[in-house]
């Protein structure tokens, strides 16, 4: 399925009638996922968060907060502050990016997301390396760093009781009750 078909798919029964709150880690100055959100309808908080401040204008209608998307203090306080309790954390290639990055514990990051979420949504998780069922479901057949840390962070995902629904460069991650 072409990427944007299935995102839309999503959008529409994944996020759209369920999430009172987008938290995307990771925006940068790449503003799109939120510009395709509200053109998909999406009228709810939209927050990003980023380590440094943009260097373009923020769209209106943009919460923009300067941090470390994983830190635990930094989301629950966005979380209260907006009174979200069925938000969404989403990444556009944000979490291989981060993944990658020398002396990140893959499994403090799961577990702030852990703490806070019920639902994940990643898009480009291995970066432009392209994920797919076949990929997540037979990873011996693959040689790629992006991929394998992807795969790492879901392999701990997993242990802590998340379960994935997968399309091309789309994973959705939801936690079991």
């Amino acid at each position: 399925m072409d990427f944007y078909k299935a995102l839309r798919e999503v959008i529409k029964k994944e996020v759209i009638p369920h999430h009172d709150g987008i938290i995307e880690g990771g925006i940068g100055n790449n503003f799109a996922r939120y510009d395709y959100f509200r053109g998909m309808g999406y009228e709810k908080w939209y927050i990003g968060i980023n380590l440094e401040k943009p260097n373009l204008l923020v769209r209106e209608g943009l919460i923009y907060r300067e941090g470390n998307c994983f830190d635990v203090k930094l989301l629950t306080s966005i979380l209260d502050e907006y009174q979200l309790k069925s938000s969404i954390f989403i990444t556009n290639a944000a979490l291989a990016d981060c993944l990658l990055l020398d002396g990140v514990n893959i499994e403090n990051v799961v577990e702030a997301l852990t703490k806070v979420f019920k639902e994940q949504l990643h898009l480009k998780p291995a970066g432009k390396f392209p994920i797919t069922i076949s990929r997540v479901n037979f990873p011996e057949q693959t040689d790629n760093k992006e991929y394998h840390k992807f795969m790492r962070f879901l392999e701990e995902s997993r242990k802590r009781g998340w379960k994935e629904k997968v399309w091309r460069n789309i994973i959705l991650l939801k936690k079991e009750v």
